[in-house]
């Protein structure tokens, strides 16, 4: 027989629970008819979703570009269109490589896809130029299959599954410390993409990350570094059973006020280079990427010793101006183009 004063708290406890999970059921309800109004009308009003993705039937990459897609940035007036392919690129490609063609293939998120600038004025593009200006005995293409929103693990595999079918001959990963960010980086994206599995638990997140007194990068990385470390290593794997060349260059963090999409974690605010408050961030990247074998270059030199602010740069925290990719494309060329003609 159970003791009353046993069997009252069995009965409490039991209550607790009870209401709780009718709470948890009637939070879920009414999250999911909010989430059902937002996605509609994100769907409706933004012009992104109509011009660029498409929702992809892999797991891991969401979405995709569409063939022949066409987006203008709101702010900008820059247009981005994608090829038959579904890549940023000029009509014309085709997929086996030409004769007597070198193919540098980039992979990134939107810093390398470059929305707020003209096609030309990408760093891809800018590589190419250079290119066309040396005197390597063969024809250069840059081909940008970077696709805004991805983390690496989602670049890991637009490599496997778009990328390598090209037959390029080099891949360069150009790296944004948002990489490590598997949700916020992408705006609204992941959100539109992959509808969650618990609200309950997605605002339960939400609210434990915004109790954490660290920068947003280090807090990322800290969070996913073992994930992102591991995609890196499979794409310098396939890269190498290829005889692919395979590069990182690290893009540094710029100042601004654009973060606020992430409002769970502080983000670092500096005047000057010199002042950068991730370059131990930095380093812990390079040093891990080059025990790991895999060769990484890290852009922050050539940013400190242009003796100019991260405003010249960027036109956010993330996102390259016309000037960011000029350097970016010269730290980039520089070192492909030059170890190409040594060879």
């Amino acid at each position: 027989m159970i003791h009353p004063i046993v069997k009252s708290m069995l009965l409490a406890i039991i209550s607790t629970i009870a209401t709780a999970s009718f709470m948890v059921a009637g939070y879920e309800l009414y999250m999911s008819y909010r989430y059902d109004q937002w996605h509609a009308q994100y769907e409706r009003s933004d012009e992104w979703i109509k011009g660029l993705p498409v929702k992809s039937l892999d797991e891991v990459l969401m979405w995709e570009y569409r063939s022949n897609g066409e987006y203008t940035h709101p702010s900008y007036g820059t247009v981005t269109k994608t090829n038959e392919f579904g890549f940023r690129q000029a009509a014309g490609n085709r997929v086996s490589r030409p004769d007597n063609t070198r193919r540098i293939a980039f992979v990134g998120d939107s810093v390398t896809l470059g929305r707020e600038v003209s096609f030309e004025q990408t760093f891809p593009e800018i590589v190419k130029a250079i290119a066309g200006q040396s005197a390597l005995p063969y024809r250069t293409e840059a081909l940008n299959f970077a696709i805004d929103g991805y983390s690496t693990p989602q670049i890991s595999r637009n490599l496997t599954k778009s990328v390598l079918r090209f037959s390029p001959n080099v891949i360069v990963y150009t790296m944004c410390l948002n990489d490590f960010d598997f949700d916020d980086a992408s705006g609204e994206k992941v959100r539109y993409f992959k509808r969650p599995k618990s609200f309950a638990y997605d605002t339960l997140r939400g609210v434990l990350k915004r109790t954490v007194a660290a920068d947003y990068h280090t807090y990322h990385f800290r969070q996913n570094r073992d994930i992102v470390f591991r995609e890196i290593a499979l794409m310098q794997h396939q890269a190498k059973e290829r005889g692919l060349d395979f590069y990182v260059f690290i893009v540094p963090s710029f100042t601004g006020d654009y973060i606020n999409l992430v409002g769970s974690v502080r983000v670092f605010k500096f005047g000057t280079f010199d002042a950068y408050p991730l370059a131990d961030l930095h380093k812990q990247i390079v040093g891990t990427l080059n025990e790991m074998g895999i060769r990484v270059f890290d852009t922050l030199p050539r940013f400190i010793a242009s003796r100019r602010p991260p405003s010249d740069f960027a036109f956010d925290v993330w996102h390259l101006n016309a000037s960011g990719h000029e350097l970016v494309g010269h730290a980039i060329a520089d070192i492909v183009l030059k170890e190409w003609a040594h060879r």
